[in-house]
């Protein structure tokens, strides 16, 4: 029995090393991800590392030395993305050191195996990596079970303190339009474009406005992070309303959940409407049992974090054929982007009414768009945290809304083309860009900014809305996302939903919940601008007066 024992601990010690990572990167990233997205890399790295295990026990004979170099190879294989890292800070060429290293770890990996396959007793080496592997599985595991148990129960009363109660949209009678929303994140307005990157966007504007779409070339976002703002334009509600949270909760959790299972799809779906999405770079904007999903070309964003751990998208962009998988990670979300726009062209064969769902990280960094659509390889570890990609950013990020408005103008012309009854397209940012906002993180090292320039860029975004035979004048040049939905169902459906205050909220990512209401700042004059915002962010939450809209 104690023989058994041994040699089941002597198979499963190995794994520790496979799975510790994994588990760490969830952990380094928790309340951005669900907790599923740590299944389908587990499962390949249990498999993998069984593999490994028994080809090594075919070869060398022998259980303990078998483990002890499948752990030894584990260690390699993981550590190989964190060395590269160190190396590309170190002024290394990211290909380069990618390389360098993939060399030296299989020489490594050569000298350890020949090493343990020529060692007489391996008892004590065992032992050591035993207790390593299980030490190494059990901290990233406890910090994700103690943050599941405590934090998640306290995201379930943040969303369970207000209940958000679906609102009445009846049927109507006739042809109900598909509709189309496109996001754009980060894409800046005009205003900010010409004064942050040079940029003119008064052509593009106006070949929307040729095309039928109302633009607010004032328009402001209600929120300066991603997260807040999806959560507030699928509820038609502000963000106040839907989570109760302390402002220094930092969990983006209730944010999915309400991203997740939300008003507006809830009445789409009762009108018959056919959900269609697309896979998107971060999941937390995901939605939930769409009816038609398209994955693309590239994998999530935790499974490329994954693999950049290891040396596979070295090998990839050596191995990569044209009709294969992209599995470096900027290639994928090239390809990804473009898939995205290739297939809004096509939908036409499914069941209508339509929704299309389609959130594109760009022009967000990462950089990987030339102005013409070819692939730029940032040569560097891969990373869509806008604050990695200071250096170059506002070259980028021109260079990526050339691409996105040249790429727009094909879909939309696509999609009124192939439409056979006039559809409903929303073209929307959930935040402006973050040029000013990066050279203070760079500086303070906190996002916790007041300079009135910074927030106002931030806040500033892209507005433009095709809703057919519908009368914008009334709303004017300025709105902001958290009316989208009420327009489009007041104009489409018939309801009489009161559109809300254009509030405008500023927080940092650090405290996304404690809350700088900067309405004065966005109205005020540049030159008087200083004066109108607050000293500091509050402590508590800020005082706010609930409004939902009545049924209809």
């Amino acid at each position: 029995m104690k023989n058994i024992l041994v040699r089941v601990l002597t198979v499963l010690y190995p794994l520790g090393f496979a799975l510790a990572p994994i588990l760490a990167l969830y952990a380094n990233n928790m309340g951005t991800f669900g907790l599923d997205v740590v299944r389908a890399p587990m499962l390949y790295a249990v498999l993998g590392t069984l593999a490994v295990l028994v080809a090594a026990l075919q070869r060398l004979r022998n259980l303990r030395k078998a483990a002890v170099v499948t752990s030894y190879l584990a260690i390699l294989f993981f550590s190989h993305g964190h060395f590269q890292r160190i190396a590309v800070d170190l002024g290394v060429p990211n290909w380069l050191a990618g390389w360098l290293l993939l060399v030296l770890g299989s020489a490594l990996a050569v000298a350890g195996a020949v090493g343990v396959a020529r060692a007489n007793n391996v008892r004590l080496l065992t032992r050591l990596l035993s207790i390593a592997g299980v030490a190494m599985l059990s901290l990233p595991l406890l910090y994700v079970v103690t943050f599941e148990v405590a934090t998640r129960r306290s995201a379930r009363t943040a969303l369970d303190s207000l209940a958000v109660a679906p609102l009445r949209v009846e049927p109507q009678s006739g042809a109900l339009p598909d509709i189309y929303y496109i996001v754009l994140d980060g894409y800046g307005r005009q205003d900010v474009l010409l004064e942050h990157f040079g940029h003119d966007n008064s052509s593009f504007l106006e070949e929307l406005a040729s095309r039928g779409f109302h633009v607010a070339r004032e328009a402001h976002s209600n929120y300066s992070q991603t997260a807040l703002t999806m959560a507030s334009v699928f509820n038609m509600d502000y963000v106040q309303n839907l989570v109760v949270t302390r402002p220094r909760f930092s969990d983006l959790g209730p944010l999915r959940e309400r991203i997740r299972d939300n008003r507006v799809v809830g009445q789409l779906r009762k009108l018959g409407y056919t959900i269609v999405t697309f896979s998107s770079a971060t999941d937390i904007v995901n939605l939930q049992s769409p009816d038609i999903h398209f994955q693309g070309r590239s994998l999530d964003e935790f499974r490329v974090g994954v693999l950049d751990l290891t040396p596979i998208p070295v090998l990839a962009g050596r191995l990569r054929t044209s009709t294969s998988l992209p599995l470096e990670p900027y290639r994928a979300h090239h390809a990804n982007v473009q898939f995205k726009f290739e297939q809004l062209q096509k939908l036409r064969s499914y069941k209508r009414p339509f929704f299309v769902y389609a959130h594109f990280l760009c022009p967000h960094p990462p950089f990987v768009f030339d102005a013409d659509g070819t692939f730029r390889d940032p040569r560097r570890a891969y990373t869509i945290r806008e604050r990695d990609w200071i250096e170059g950013y506002r070259e980028g990020y021109r260079r990526q809304v050339e691409f996105v408005n040249a790429r727009l103008r094909e879909t939309i012309d696509a999609i009124l083309e192939r439409s056979p009854t006039p559809p409903v397209i929303i073209l929307q940012s959930d935040h402006g860009p973050a040029s000013g906002w990066l050279d203070f993180w760079s500086r303070n090292k906190h996002w916790l900014t007041q300079e009135p320039e910074i927030i106002r860029e931030r806040m500033a975004v892209l507005y433009a809305l095709r809703v057919p035979g519908w009368d914008a004048r009334p709303l004017g040049a300025r709105t902001s996302p958290v009316n989208t939905f009420r327009l489009v169902m007041n104009a489409c459906f018939g309801t009489q939903l009161e559109l809300l205050p254009n509030h405008a909220y500023f927080s940092g990512y650090e405290s996304p919940y404690n809350f700088v209401q900067v309405d004065a700042l966005l109205d005020a004059d540049p030159d008087e601008s200083d004066r109108m915002l607050p000293e500091s962010a509050s402590q508590d939450a800020p005082e706010f007066s609930p409004q939902t809209a009545p049924e209809p």
